[in-house]
């Protein structure tokens, strides 16, 4: 019997997280209770965690605090696609001892290289250049 697992995110998040050879791979290794909706609902989520051992959460997930926890018997991990743990999970989760997992690494390269393109785009005066080629037109290139 494969282990039980939700999803702690809403639709949009979801397809943004994962494609669809990845949702399929997912169903393969674990049983999904319940649907990934528009509105990520607080009831739901509840609801599902009665039943499951994991929980796959994604951005602007609903915090795992007491009261979630306490519908959640069976909870053993938390899978994060995000990087911050902070709106995800409470000191309650640790107290359980429910190993949480994050995309943070994988999260650190593409922010680590949008930091760097802003500092070099600042650096060149890319911003101002563009305000000027829109109030002035090609003049703002001479």
């Amino acid at each position: 019997m494969e282990p039980k697992f939700t999803y702690n995110m809403r639709k949009e998040v979801f397809d943004l997280c994962f494609d669809e050879k990845t949702k399929w791979e997912i169903s393969q290794l674990v049983d999904i209770v319940g649907t990934v909706t528009e509105e990520n609902r607080i009831e739901d989520l509840i609801k599902n965690l009665k039943e499951v051992e994991g929980c796959i959460a994604g951005w602007e997930p609903i915090k795992f605090t007491k009261e979630v926890l306490d519908q959640a018997p069976n909870l053993k991990i938390i899978l994060y696609s995000g990087g911050s743990l902070r709106p995800l999970v409470s000191d309650e989760v640790w107290k359980r001892g429910i190993r949480v997992t994050s995309a943070a690494n994988v999260n650190a390269i593409p922010v680590a290289e949008f930091t760097l393109g802003i500092i070099l785009t600042t650096l060149k005066c890319v911003f101002r250049l563009n305000t000027e080629l829109h109030q002035r037109g090609p003049d703002a290139w001479r």
